[in-house]
């Protein structure tokens, strides 16, 4: 049905019919040296000469050593911007994180508590669910779209909670750390 051409071995001349040539390195010809300039343990051409084989590998111990000089002492460190651990004990800062958590600990627990109603209610209370209100809407759907208007009521008070109360103290702590926001 097919037709696959057969390998015939080795021909007269030495090299396989169509194969490869007599001075090809990969097919087990003759191999050519390779030129002065890139043999190992010769210096690269245009570079300094590695000095050991860590070099040439790009391991060099000194890359890697935390050595301090004897004789000389160390600096503090330079701060690159403001003092996050002092921002964090300030009393403003305390204040703010308070705060939030009077306003989000709550608001979780009641969303919990309103979604964990409505999931148990749905597994456990189908006549109370399947309990129709008016045409083919039932009390599940009317619980359902609630989780819905529920969070979005969430989302906006928290909105503007963090406008009157939070905001404008964050905005006084980074005037006080010195930060400026572009």
């Amino acid at each position: 049905m097919y037709d696959i051409p057969q390998y015939s071995g080795p021909q007269p001349g030495g090299t396989p019919k169509n194969g490869p040539k007599p001075d090809d390195p990969l097919a087990g010809g003759p191999r050519k040296p390779l030129p002065a300039r890139i043999r190992p343990g010769n210096p690269r051409p245009g570079g300094p000469s590695p000095r050991n084989a860590l070099e040439e590998t790009g391991q060099m111990p000194a890359m890697f050593a935390r050595e301090q000089v004897p004789h000389l002492p160390s600096l503090p460190p330079v701060p690159d911007g403001p003092d996050y651990a002092g921002i964090q004990r300030s009393a403003a800062f305390v204040d703010l994180r308070g705060r939030l958590r009077r306003f989000i600990f709550p608001m979780s627990l009641l969303f919990f508590a309103w979604y964990l109603t409505y999931v148990l209610l749905a597994a456990y209370a189908h006549d109370f669910m399947s309990r129709r209100v008016f045409g083919e809407v039932n009390v599940a759907m009317l619980f359902g779209l609630g989780q819905f208007a529920s969070t979005i009521l969430i989302t906006i008070a928290y909105l503007k909670f963090a406008k009157k109360h939070v905001d404008p103290q964050v905005a006084e702590i980074r005037e006080q750390a010195g930060v400026i926001i572009r």
